[in-house]
């Protein structure tokens, strides 16, 4: 489905600007609506998209030219405007607009359409800047002055992502974490002014992430920070913002943490980016008066074409019974893979990423339910092998049970310090019955943006697997007016504004799990105080409802 984002982080944008201003004159200011398109489109299909442009000089009439060209994305995550032509990811050629060049008095708005057409043999992702450039204006100035003119000349680039929807089997998501570097706050020259004084006391990672296929990622990390026995000692967000990695780029994600106690440590950082399995880097690391970490010592996964027939396995099954199910497990790779598996707790974080874990919570999980067999093996090219999945259910209550097949992949000639590649599979047991279905939304957090972003965080209280759909409702509340010693008392009566829908959880929400889930509204709001009524039904006997004011400015 296509998407238009008009939430889109403007620090992820490099916006071109270059200005000479002279005394006497203000800058020219203009808009551009929405920032970041996100398109599919078949081999041969064409899709049209509008933006809006708005002059907000409010005196002066001014004229644009629309040009297209391509995009690199800097090891900041930032997307920088390069010449047409020099990305082969590009699809600036596929770009037409309605106008190249139009004129707009003060204040005054237009829509212009783009029609985006892809060749017919093609595939993977392509990418383009959309460049709105304000023509230069020349003001002639008197004999005084040093010079003949000044020249204002302003650009803001829409950024274009379109994703090629081929009949074709497309290539597998080939991520790998690069390198991990680990540097004192207080060197790091961006953070040392950030933190200031807290410097001293925090580490910067940066895992360097490089996407080595021919489609964009959109990635979420974590940091794990253990001692060299394994013990967990800290959990961090790696990265910020979209998670956005072009092919072929190298982007560094980031997270600071507070420098730990003087001894041996060990940093995992762990991403996930829609492949089979996430990608993980692994690095030891010494604190004393230095922080000691040697190149040779850092390891990580790499991608493994091992094909798993299903991404999850769902059993519905009564009390006091058993079923099996099976596994279809194929080595698309040139050598032999070997492939160790263990039964691990099922999590899911708020993103709604897996994390398999060695313990958790033993009343909704069914680990000791299961069998599966065999539990390692190896798998020849070409080579598929059926693993089965025996679930032998007890005497219980009614509710959700949960578990993850753990696989553990590597190739037959990789080292043993090499890092194995995981290749999770979920299994969600349902036991029929009157279940307890409980939900409530713990908090709603509006961005300063406009339009905003709206995020929900929704809590499953409950004994079975929740699948929440969301509603938001926005009002606009009036200011109240006073007249002399008159004071009005009481909420303002509200003015409806909009009603959407949220996209749903990509996952169940288990027992006692959290989902996050964001959408950005379709249009800006004027300035002043707004509620979101938030509504979210999960299948309960009343739906679960959060009020959230806000302010727009």
């Amino acid at each position: 489905m296509d998407k238009i984002k008009k939430g889109f982080n403007i620090a992820r944008l490099l916006i071109i600007l270059s200005a000479v201003f002279s005394k006497g004159f203000g800058q020219a200011t203009f808009t551009v609506t929405p920032q970041l398109v996100e398109l599919e489109l078949a081999p041969g299909a064409r899709r049209t998209f509008q933006v809006l442009l708005v002059n907000e000089n409010e005196k002066d009439t001014s004229r644009f030219r629309i040009v297209t060209a391509d995009v690199f994305e800097t090891e900041a995550g930032n997307y920088r405007v390069i010449d047409k032509g020099t990305s082969k990811y590009s699809c600036a050629d596929w770009i037409k607009p309605d106008s190249m060049e139009l004129t707009l008095g003060p204040k005054q708005g237009k829509e212009i359409s783009f029609e985006v057409k892809a060749p017919p043999k093609v595939s993977g992702g392509r990418y383009a800047s959309i460049v709105f450039a304000l023509l230069p204006k020349v003001t002639p100035f008197g004999p005084d002055e040093a010079g003949a003119g000044v020249v204002f000349h302003f650009r803001i680039p829409v950024q274009l992502e379109v994703t090629i929807k081929s009949t074709l089997t497309p290539r597998p998501k080939n991520v790998a974490i690069e390198g991990i570097e680990i540097i004192p706050a207080q060197e790091d020259r961006e953070y040392s002014l950030l933190l200031k004084d807290a410097a001293k006391n925090a580490l910067v990672v940066k895992a360097i992430v490089h996407n080595r296929g021919d489609m964009h990622i959109k990635a979420k990390g974590r940091l794990v920070l253990t001692d060299r026995k394994g013990k967990r000692l800290r959990e961090v967000p790696l990265g910020a913002g979209r998670g956005m990695v072009l092919p072929e780029a190298k982007v560094k994600f980031v997270s600071v943490i507070k420098r730990p106690l003087p001894g041996d440590y060990v940093l995992e950082a762990v991403l996930n980016y829609g492949g089979v399995s996430p990608a993980i880097g692994r690095l030891p690391f010494t604190v004393a008066r230095k922080i000691i970490a040697k190149d040779r010592s850092f390891i990580s996964t790499s991608t493994i074409g091992l094909n798993v027939g299903r991404g999850i396995i769902e059993i519905f099954s009564p009390p006091n019974s058993y079923r099996t199910q099976v596994l279809t497990i194929t080595n698309e790779e040139n050598e032999v893979v070997k492939v160790k598996t263990k039964l691990k707790y099922l999590q899911y974080d708020e993103n709604g990423d897996i994390v398999a874990t060695d313990s958790g919570d033993s009343r909704f999980s069914c680990i000791d339910w299961l069998t599966i067999e065999p539990k390692d093996f190896e798998l020849a090219p070409g080579a598929t092998k059926t693993m089965k999945v025996v679930a032998k259910i007890p005497d219980t209550i009614p509710g959700g049970r949960y578990a993850c097949i753990n696989m553990e992949a590597m190739l037959l000639s990789a080292k043993e310090t090499d890092l194995p590649t995981p290749v999770q599979v979920p299994i969600i047991l349902t036991i029929p019955g009157t279940a307890e279905k409980k939900g409530e939304v713990t908090k709603v957090e509006v961005s300063k943006g406009n339009p905003p972003t709206f995020t929900v965080y929704f809590k499953n209280l409950g004994n079975i697997h929740l699948k929440p759909k969301v509603k938001v409702e926005l009002a606009y509340l009036p200011k109240v007016t006073t007249r002399g010693d008159l004071k009005y008392i009481g909420e303002p009566k509200s003015e409806p504004v909009g009603v959407f829908g949220m996209k749903g959880f990509p996952v169940a929400v288990l027992p006692g799990g959290i989902a996050k889930m964001e959408q950005d509204y379709d249009k800006p709001l004027e300035p002043g105080s707004y509620t979101a009524v938030v509504t979210v039904d999960y299948g309960g006997a009343e739906p679960a409802v959060f009020v959230q004011k806000f302010q727009v400015k």
